[in-house]
């Protein structure tokens, strides 16, 4: 398939007519830059170029895995592999692994251009009137930040995940990072997200996160570290350091439970 100058490969081999038990396919994308895929995806991609991504997909009843993955955009490059397993009963858990390697990766280069927002004229405020002061009001108040629905159990025995990412240098938006390393394994209901480490921009990050779902409810335990974050309003740097845990049975109630020591120091 072709998009402008943008190519896509799909290549893959049958024994017979019958529907096979598991496909095996190559898939090959190439293109001179990002902004390629603009007419595609209706959306306004970066000049940045030229791409190549290349990988090794097998589809079959029970799993779906993608070998020797590697993305190219110019001197960026990230490898890795990815595999799915649905559950085989249905209590079982579903399982998500893998592992990324990233020499250089620059995400906003792979994702659309942030769309400009339109002039707008300035215009009085609208008359409100004392009758309608209250009109919205309970819909607003039921806003949450995180959800309250006591489900954090089941989704922590959901799924099975072991999946790790290390990336020698990472940009986002303003945040450059190096040296990143982030694991995350998720076993028997039981979440540990170690290491969490980067060194940049943002500061000098070191952490572990664990959600134990084992229970009848669920537990958190934080610790994280942030240290010289800048402050570029205020000068200096600031060291963050925290060590919480708490309880609940929904992302909400554990959230709102949190408890233990936050210290910050400024430099």
């Amino acid at each position: 398939a072709e998009s402008g100058d943008a190519n896509v490969d799909i290549n893959s081999t049958l024994d017979s007519l019958k529907v096979p038990e598991e496909l095996q396919f190559d898939i090959a994308v190439k293109a001179a830059k990002m902004s390629d895929f603009d007419l595609f995806a209706q959306k306004a991609f970066h000049d940045k170029g030229p791409l190549d991504v290349s990988a090794k997909v097998k589809i079959a009843k029970s799993d779906i895995a993608v070998d020797d993955l590697v993305v190219k955009l110019d001197e960026q490059t990230a490898k890795g592999n990815l595999a799915f397993k649905f559950a085989a009963e249905e209590n079982k858990p579903a399982a998500i692994s893998g592992k990324i390697d990233i020499d250089y990766l620059n995400l906003d280069h792979f994702l659309p251009k942030p769309a400009e927002a339109p002039a707008t004229e300035e215009t009085p405020p609208a008359r409100v009137d004392a009758a309608d002061d209250n009109e919205g009001a309970p819909a607003a108040s039921s806003d949450r930040l995180f959800s309250s629905e006591p489900i954090l159990r089941d989704q922590l025995n959901k799924f099975d995940i072991d999946f790790a990412v290390n990336a020698n240098k990472f940009e986002f938006g303003k945040s450059v990072m190096s040296n990143v390393q982030l694991a995350v394994l998720l076993k028997e209901g039981m979440l540990t997200v170690e290491p969490i480490k980067a060194a940049g921009s943002t500061g000098n990050i070191n952490g572990v996160v664990r959600i134990d779902g084992r229970g009848e409810v669920p537990s958190v335990d934080v610790d994280l570290s942030i240290l010289q974050m800048p402050m570029p309003n205020l000068g200096g740097a600031l060291d963050f350091d925290v060590d919480l845990d708490g309880q609940g049975d929904s992302v909400a109630a554990l959230m709102a439970s949190l408890n233990g020591r936050m210290l910050l120091v400024v430099r």
